[in-house]
């Protein structure tokens, strides 16, 4: 049993990346994770390496799952709070007074208000009419068409999945990373792993 088990320590020790591949490999995720911050910069991220990656498990053949938090809710707090008062100044009135002269001003001040806010509307569909609006997915995929075309050898999106992912190759390394968004599941398990292996050294060999 003694020899089979340093037969198996000796394997995974020649299987698992050597420091150099290591610093590569975590090289490659700080560019990425530059890449994704600015752009979603507007909405603000956070970018969670999981899997084997994160385990210190890995082969080093094997792929980087990346799961990019986006903060979301500022974004809509603001188009809330901007919905609110525009809402708010359509809904304003003039108290009524006695004077229908008093009335019909307030009904024109209203009117006024509410032309107001369709042009400041008009003005800023304007001025972000190049923004890209669709999903985070391609907008990523788009980013790193733009950034780091020389650098992919793969490039895929897939959305009809349970999890949609984008999935790319970095061709200087070879090697491949997958990216998911809103996904906590996946962090959570690959601290749960290390919690496992500091309280049980032998799970991993």
């Amino acid at each position: 049993l003694v020899s089979l088990h340093n037969e198996i320590v000796s394997f995974c020790k020649l299987m698992e990346p050597k420091e150099e591949e290591m610093k590569e490999r975590q090289d490659l995720v700080d560019r990425f994770t530059a890449l994704a911050k600015s752009t979603f910069a507007e909405e603000g991220c956070q970018v969670d390496v999981f899997g084997s990656q994160a385990t210190g498990l890995c082969l080093p053949t094997s792929d980087i799952d990346i799961a990019i938090q986006i903060n979301e809710d500022s974004k809509a707090d603001e188009k809330g709070t901007a919905n609110t008062n525009n809402n708010g100044k359509k809904k304003k009135k003039k108290k009524k007074k006695d004077s229908g002269k008093e009335e019909d001003k307030g009904g024109k001040e209203d009117v006024s208000d509410s032309k107001m806010v369709s042009k400041q509307q008009e003005l800023e569909d304007m001025e972000n009419w190049d923004k890209n609006t669709g999903s985070p997915l391609q907008r990523l995929a788009a980013t790193l068409r733009e950034q780091w075309l020389d650098d992919l050898s793969y490039l895929e999106v897939i959305e009809n999945t349970r999890v949609p992912l984008v999935k790319f190759t970095h061709a200087p390394t070879n090697i491949s990373i997958d990216v998911c968004f809103n996904q906590k599941t996946g962090p959570q398990a690959a601290a749960l792993m290390h919690q496992y292996m500091e309280a049980l050294p032998p799970l991993r060999p």
